[in-house]
């Protein structure tokens, strides 16, 4: 999310701004949020994804044009994620849950090509928001609920699989198409849960600098999905073929300290809220992968191309 504000705009109120938005968005394992959806809602959501949230002016129509897939994917099956999955569900859209998932403040700290930058809004020192969450509750609910129902359906379908812990079905078998459709709705369930993330950021924005999230400009550059699968066209070899597509993500986490990450962020003019030391650890930069290196890895590979660099300036985790 862009704006129109700089560094030195924000600079003496980062850490007022940094402290109501911890206040305001909610954070932390099974923590409920204000918004809350019962089942027949929640099904709309999880079934035609934050176009909804436009309906109940929690969304604009710009937010759904800079979304991947418009927010939706086509396909998705309400009916068939269990009561379970729907109770974790029902207050947890617009909250931002714990582990590596957090709400950054965060600074354009260098720009690599000024052409995409100036299309996407970008400029240097501006200030932005990047925010990292997903399905919630909900969404490991279907997955448990997923692992459950295949259990036994590898060898009904000739599968031999090297861990008794993996768990598949063919796409087309009943089973996978049964999974597919719930994964679905989890992935819309997570635009909307973003979704609302970012219009409780726009109204702690507004709360600190005293002006409407129109005139500051708070302006969705893009939400992109991952840990799902879909169905893509991409031309290979000359043809154009229709493909899947898996967006996840591996890590390779280090251990740390939250106190001792709390010093080092602050050495670094990062003001950070947790609402616990253990998460805190995970936010860290030593804590994954060198990004540098696999963005320049992703550039060099023709795979994407550098636009810009954020420094995170404020964040908060659960």
């Amino acid at each position: 999310v862009r704006s129109n504000l700089f560094y030195q705009d924000v600079k003496p109120h980062l850490t007022e701004l940094v402290e109501e938005m911890f206040r305001q968005v909610p954070t932390g394992v099974g923590r409920s949020g204000k918004y809350r959806f019962d089942a027949r809602e929640l099904k709309r959501l999880m079934a035609e994804g934050p176009s909804r949230l436009v309906e109940r002016s929690l969304a604009v129509p710009s937010d759904i044009d800079h979304t991947e897939a418009r927010g939706r994917l086509d396909g998705a099956e309400p009916d068939n994620v269990s009561e379970r999955a729907l109770e974790r569900g029902k207050d947890q859209c617009g909250t931002l849950g714990s582990g590596n998932h957090f709400m950054e403040v965060q600074v354009v700290d260098a720009v690599f090509d000024d052409e995409a930058a100036r299309s996407m809004g970008l400029a240097k020192d501006m200030v932005c928001v990047m925010i990292h969450s997903g399905s919630r509750g909900l969404g490991y609910q279907v997955c448990d609920d997923a692992l459950r129902l295949l259990r036994g359906v590898p060898e009904k379908y000739g599968i031999d699989l090297p861990d008794r812990q993996l768990a598949c079905a063919p796409v087309e078998s009943r089973e996978g198409e049964h999974y597919l459709g719930t994964m679905r709705a989890a992935a819309n369930y997570a635009w909307c849960n973003r979704q609302l993330l970012m219009w409780q950021a726009r109204e702690t924005f507004e709360t600190i600098f005293g002006r409407p999230w129109e005139e500051l400009q708070m302006n969705l550059v893009y939400d992109v999905a991952h840990n799902i699968a879909k169905f893509e066209e991409h031309t290979i070899g000359g043809r154009t073929r229709r493909l899947w597509v898996v967006m996840s993500r591996t890590a390779a986490i280090k251990h740390a300290q939250g106190r001792r990450i709390d010093q080092e962020l602050k050495q670094q003019g990062i003001i950070a809220r947790a609402r616990s030391w253990k998460g805190l650890a995970e936010e860290q930069p030593a804590a994954y992968k060198d990004v540098s290196l696999v963005v320049e890895v992703v550039h060099q590979a023709g795979l994407a191309k550098k636009v810009a660099r954020m420094r995170p300036i404020g964040v908060i985790k659960g």
